[in-house]
């Protein structure tokens, strides 16, 4: 009877511990689970444990059941074991149950967008099928966040099934859940990590996890705090983490969300490591664009019982997420709920494009006796309760529901959209470059608008102006694309302002290029400068202006480089004496400010080199008398057909027709000019002398008659 009792006590206890997840020795593959890849629209990666050699992955889309058009990837294996107590550093730390296996990883990639897989893993005898959802474009799509389960039996494990189960009978497009710490009570004990790869709905997703105080905790009692060997055993995260705690940070993007996880334990002990993170998550932030940004770490921002660490978070990271436009910022370790309004600053913001929401997310376990310390920023704080919530991302916001494990909602509220889901598609650098100006404000010379557009959005970090002595002006980071300009303010009137324009685009590259801003007034506009020759005896330079502010003082006109006249600012035209239609002229015309500066200058062309003509008169002097009139010879070389104008200098004494006909009409002198019409470089001339009439002779005296 006895060994039948014992046999039976023995069944219950094997049949308890394999409840729990521990394997057999030789198992092929256990400690199953699906991670995020950095781009979850085409990767994905895969952690387990194995006790032998060369196991494997298969992977195929959900609808071949049967593996037929499977792809393997063998796993990426390493050895894993700890002792049951050891020393680090002069601490001594304990374990159970971590005997020696192999931690195997599998990075899948080349995964078709907006597909659902199917996987199974093992070398001979296969696990059940895992299975995940590809990300795609700016789709809709949600997520699960839940925090400090803190697993130590079966039922505390059981919690986190149940809430899954909850969250997708709400939103069955749950993609994937994200855990902000704490999932095992002790990290040190192999057991509490088999609660939670025990759980069945582990297997219709990818979780996301960041280590919590838990996760660093060794086996005993009062636990000694390790590092994130235990936790790096468990999760295959993506190799994309900071200095120092790769796989412990992390970060991937899903649809048009990026999520950074922070290990704030290591922060905590090391602040080598507290300062990679940060460095690491800048470096982050100019690298990847997203219209979302979430960040999830362990301890909390406004903490309740655990609030002494809160200060030195926000010293450190608020500034970062002010700077980069941190949406929202999901965190743990105290085991109450709590939302912020969004915080910019330290304070509440007003601007709706800025400021970050920082959730505390309670318990989804059982350890729910801490209470709430309340803070004028909480919008939203409860305790005693687990619950979890379901973020559903779309462009117009994150929209989130907080339910507890009765399915009440605690909290539901939407997080609007500080920037737009799409980009421009094509982003040309010197056309950017390009586009970008400095103008002075209409009116009022001690300012000017700095406008940079919104063609940067998603391709640019930064727009900024540098002067001649390093001063910046313009935005560290370009957060939202509603950001477009800058208005510049206290500039000196009658200046030139002289500014390199720095660009500093995502790939890394930095463009570059001078740009200038005098802060004169502005003195209006003056355009439509034409030449008027339909009368060439008075060709005219006409021009229309609109002028204001009383910033001109007189316009001037030049004829080949030679000041012809300067007419008034309320004159639109002027008479360009002289001007040679058959020579090729130079117009300019140009506008003089108040401060004896050219602040408008146009030139333009006129007439055109015309071929060597000669006219001459056959003689320098002639001599007319009196009434009679005389066409004088006139040769023109190369003979031509010209128009040939006549004139007489002194018109009392002579006269000219059109034809050259020369008339006589008082004694005296006259100089006759022949020219040809529109040359004044073509003349010829002659002088006249004209004679009065001779005095008749006297008739003779009769001759006497003879006697």
């Amino acid at each position: 009877m006895k060994k039948i009792c014992s046999f039976i006590l023995f069944l219950i206890l094997f049949g308890s511990v394999s409840g729990l997840g521990v394997t057999a020795a030789g198992a092929e593959a256990y400690y199953i689970v699906t991670n995020p890849g950095a781009d979850m629209a085409t990767q994905m990666n895969v952690n387990w444990h194995s006790d032998v050699e060369g196991s494997f992955l298969e992977y195929t889309l959900a609808g071949d059941t049967a593996y037929s058009q499977a792809t393997r990837v063998m796993g990426e294996c390493r050895a894993f074991a700890l002792d049951a107590s050891f020393s680090s550093g002069g601490i001594s730390y304990t374990t159970t149950g971590f005997t020696s296996r192999n931690v195997c990883g599998a990075d899948l990639s080349g995964l078709t967008p907006n597909s659902t897989y199917i996987y199974r893993v093992g070398k001979t005898v296969f696990s059940p099928n895992y299975s995940f959802k590809t990300a795609v474009g700016n789709a809709p799509f949600s997520f699960l966040y839940l925090t400090d389960p803190q697993y130590y039996s079966e039922s505390t494990a059981a919690i986190f099934n149940t809430f899954t189960t909850q969250a997708l009978g709400i939103d069955p497009d749950i993609r994937f859940s994200l855990f902000s710490g704490d999932i095992v009570d002790r990290a040190g004990i192999m057991s509490y990590w088999s609660l939670l790869f025990n759980q069945s709905n582990l297997k219709n997703m990818p979780i996301a996890t960041i280590p919590g105080n838990h996760e660093y905790y060794d086996a005993s009692s009062s636990p000694a705090t390790f590092n994130s060997t235990f936790y790096n055993g468990f999760y295959n995260n993506p190799e994309n983490g900071a200095i120092g705690v790769e796989n412990s940070s992390y970060f991937f993007k899903y649809n048009n969300v990026l999520i950074v996880g922070i290990d704030s334990e290591a922060a905590v002990q090391s602040p080598t490591l507290f300062q990679n993170q940060k460095d690491w998550f800048s470096e982050v932030m100019e690298s990847n664009h997203a219209q979302y940004v979430v960040v999830f770490m362990h301890r909390s921002f406004y903490g309740s019982i655990y609030g002494d660490y809160s200060p030195t978070l926000r010293a450190n990271w608020q500034p970062l997420f002010d700077k980069y436009g941190v949406d929202v910022v999901l965190t743990g370790h105290d085991h109450v709920y709590c939302r912020t309004v969004p915080v910019y600053d330290g304070v509440e913001s007003t601007d709706p494009r800025q400021g970050t929401v920082y959730i505390t997310g309670g318990a989804a376990g059982s350890k729910t006796t801490y209470d709430l310390v309340n803070n004028p920023l909480f919008e939203v704080g409860y305790a005693h309760e687990s619950s979890v919530t379901i973020f559903k991302v779309d462009a117009a916001g994150l929209h989130l529901k907080t339910i507890n494990s009765a399915n009440v909602i605690k909290d539901e509220v939407t997080i609007p959209a500080k920037r737009i889901s799409g980009t421009s598609g094509t982003f040309n650098k010197q056309e950017y470059l390009d586009s970008v100006t400095l103008t002075s404000v209409m009116g009022d010379n001690t300012k000017a608008l700095f406008n940079w557009g919104s063609k940067w959005y998603g391709y640019v970090n930064s727009v900024q102006l540098i002067d001649a002595n390093d001063n910046v002006i313009g935005y560290d980071y370009l957060n939202t694309n509603y950001r477009t300009n800058l208005t510049i303010e206290d500039l000196m009137p009658n200046e030139l302002y002289e500014y390199r324009l720095i660009v500093d685009c995502k790939d890394g590259t930095t463009l570059e290029k001078p740009i200038a801003l005098s802060t004169k007034l502005p003195y209006g506009t003056i355009g439509n400068v034409f030449i008027d020759d339909a009368d060439l005896e008075n060709i005219m330079l006409l021009w229309s202006a609109a002028l204001q502010n009383d910033q001109l003082k007189e316009y001037r006109i030049y004829v080949n480089d030679v000041l012809l006249k300067t007419p008034g600012i309320a004159d639109t035209s002027a008479v360009l004496d002289g001007l040679n239609k058959y020579h090729l002229n130079d117009v300019r015309l140009e506008a003089v400010d108040i401060y004896d500066d050219v602040v408008y200058s146009f030139s333009q062309a006129y007439g055109e080199e015309a071929d060597s003509v000669q006219i001459l008169y056959s003689y320098d002097t002639l001599k007319m008398i009196v009434g009679n009139d005389l066409t004088p010879e006139l040769t023109v070389l190369p003979s031509q057909s010209l128009d040939i104008r006549f004139a007489s200098d002194n018109e009392a004494v002579a006269t000219v027709n059109s034809f050259g006909k020369v008339t006589a009409l008082s004694a005296g002198t006259a100089i006759i000019t022949a020219r040809v019409f529109g040359r004044d470089d073509v003349t010829a001339s002659f002088t006249l002398t004209v004679e009065p009439e001779p005095e008749p002779e006297p008739e003779p005296e009769p001759e006497p008659e003879p006697e």
